[in-house]
């Protein structure tokens, strides 16, 4: 069963983007030069719509690019376990696939860090890198990036980067934007 759920908590209104400046998202453009992880850990999630705890937990065999799906089937826990649940009982769904989100994962594919050396977790988390010619610390990556550090290297670091608020709620946003719609 999962945990941390929430259920009975009181909650503080989440900070949403506007319109306008999701629009200043860097996908917008559509110029990739190469795709990194950082473009396909931050692209998906507007691409799908997946709570971010849906999008850590996806496993490369939940991609099904003949069928241009993704199985959203699990999620992740904030200690980076995987369970068979979504948080909702609709949560569990196939979201189609777009040429954009497919192409950025058939790219992340060939680059995505290996657990083992087989594919495994689609966002994994990718070692802490040491000076070069030394190996990543944790293996290499591959093993579960946690919430946390994805809100901090990912999330919070580009919306800075891009003049936003870095407290900006990123399923939230996500689900605002669709209803607008």
């Amino acid at each position: 069963m999962p945990s941390n759920l929430g259920r009975g908590k009181s909650r503080t209104k989440k900070a949403l983007l506007t319109t306008e400046q999701v629009a200043r998202w860097p996908f917008s453009s559509r110029t990739h030069a190469r795709t990194e992880s950082a473009d396909c850990t931050l692209h998906s999630p507007f691409l799908a719509g997946t709570r971010p705890s849906e999008q850590l937990g996806l496993l490369w065999e939940d991609v099904d690019f003949e069928a241009n799906v993704i199985r959203i089937r699990r999620m992740q826990e904030r200690d980076g376990a995987l369970t068979n649940l979504t948080k909702t009982e609709a949560g569990t769904r196939d979201v189609p696939m777009g040429s954009l989100l497919r192409s950025l994962l058939l790219e992340w594919k060939l680059a995505c860090p290996r657990r083992d050396d087989e594919l495994h977790r689609v966002f994994p988390g990718l070692g802490t890198k040491q000076q070069w010619p030394l190996p990543h610390v944790g293996g290499g990556g591959g093993g579960p990036l946690l919430y946390w550090s994805f809100r901090r290297r990912f999330w919070a670091s580009t919306l800075k980067k891009l003049g936003l608020p870095p407290e900006a709620s990123l399923h939230a946003t996500i689900a605002h934007q669709i209803s607008r719609h």
